[in-house]
């Protein structure tokens, strides 16, 4: 894992969320597979760049960094990261002794450095940490 800043600036009420552990898995949503809070840093790499970030002058992406891990499914797993990624493209993040690797599905923005990213789990490899 890098030693890679944490650029992500959280808003104050999402802070708070993490700080208190509000967010829960819930037993009776609307979902395929319950959400699990994990409330932890991890090392994400950008694997695939959308082709609108490739046209000369557009601002450069960072290719890895830190961002924090919001919450996991067996399907899916959610983020928050600095910059803004698309439908399509494709990260991994190892935390937690563990490499997943998924396809963004939706990116919302908070604010200046924060985007809240869902995306549907591709792997799961373990890093072999214990």
């Amino acid at each position: 894992m890098s030693s890679a800043t944490l650029l992500v600036e959280l808003p104050s009420e999402v802070r708070e969320l993490f700080d208190e552990r509000k967010q829960r898995s819930v037993d009776f949503e609307n979902r395929t597979a319950n959400r699990i809070g994990v409330y932890c840093q991890g090392f994400i790499e950008i694997g695939s760049i959308p082709r609108v970030m490739q046209a000369p002058g557009c601002y450069p992406m960072d290719l890895c960094g830190q961002a924090v891990v919001k919450d996991i499914s067996r399907t899916g797993i959610c983020i928050f990261y600095h910059q803004q990624l698309y439908p399509t493209q494709t990260f991994s993040v190892e935390f937690q002794g563990r490499s997943i690797k998924a396809t963004v599905v939706r990116c919302r923005y908070l604010n200046k450095r924060c985007y809240e990213i869902g995306a549907l789990i591709e792997s799961v490899k373990s890093c072999g940490k214990k």
